[in-house]
């Protein structure tokens, strides 16, 4: 996944199904938008990595849990499909490592 194929992660947009990803381009697949927390991390997913699936949390504005700087975890908005074609990209094929 290039610079060009993504943009700051934008919570309604993630809720109107645009793709999500992290960073580093493992695709997420999210569970929960609202979940109910005292420490701030309202959203809950899965990052699909080629030999597991790790549980992720993360915070209203996309970024992954106990990281205040930039991680590659952090959630960004999908703007290209794979083919490089633009629009939404659904399927769940694991990103590799």
């Amino acid at each position: 996944m290039k610079k060009g194929d993504f943009e700051k992660f934008d919570l309604e947009a993630a809720k109107n199904g645009t793709p999500v990803r992290t960073k580093n381009g493992h695709r997420v697949k999210i569970f929960c938008y609202d979940r109910r927390t005292a420490g701030g991390y309202p959203i809950v997913g899965l990052i699909l990595r080629k030999e597991e699936d790790t549980v992720g949390l993360w915070t209203a504005e996309g970024r992954f849990i106990g990281t205040w700087t930039n991680h590659k975890w952090d959630l960004v908005i999908q703007t290209k499909q794979e083919n490089g074609k633009k629009g939404t990209d659904r399927s769940a094929n694991r990103s590799s490592d």
